[in-house]
């Protein structure tokens, strides 16, 4: 399974209907994080024992293959602390690029695009067809 577009952006005409103007689909815990992650400000998530940032396992092949390896991060509700059930995820492509995409309530077989035109890499990512 490649990427999943669980807000119906990518058909012919996405560019058509959405607008910066519009009203940003992503989860806002998701969208402040992802922006955290940008600015290197991110929450990582940290293994216990090595102390060093967590990447995505195959989960008993329940894991989009595209992401596996890819680092992980916590979603931080604002005065809230951390949302147990939400991860962003950074895929590393081998020309250096980051790609990113975010998991709900753990669900690693759908990863979501983060949608143009609010966000740099427009879930532009291997598997993506570029809409007209």
């Amino acid at each position: 399974m490649g990427w999943v577009d669980p807000f119906g952006l990518a058909g012919e005409d996405c560019d058509k209907q959405l607008k910066l103007s519009s009203p940003n689909p992503v989860p806002k815990s998701i969208r402040n994080e992802y922006e955290k992650i940008i600015l290197g400000e991110g929450t990582p998530r940290i293994h216990p024992s090595s102390g060093i940032q967590k990447t995505l396992e195959d989960r008993k092949g329940k894991t989009n293959k595209f992401w596996i390896g890819a680092k992980e991060w916590q979603v931080v509700h604002t005065g809230k602390g951390v949302d147990p059930h939400h991860r962003i995820l950074e895929q590393t492509l081998p020309n250096g690029q980051k790609v990113y995409g975010y998991v709900l309530n753990h669900d690693y077989e759908k990863v979501y695009k983060f949608p143009s035109p609010w966000y740099l890499d427009s879930g532009k990512y291997p598997g993506h067809k570029p809409t007209k």
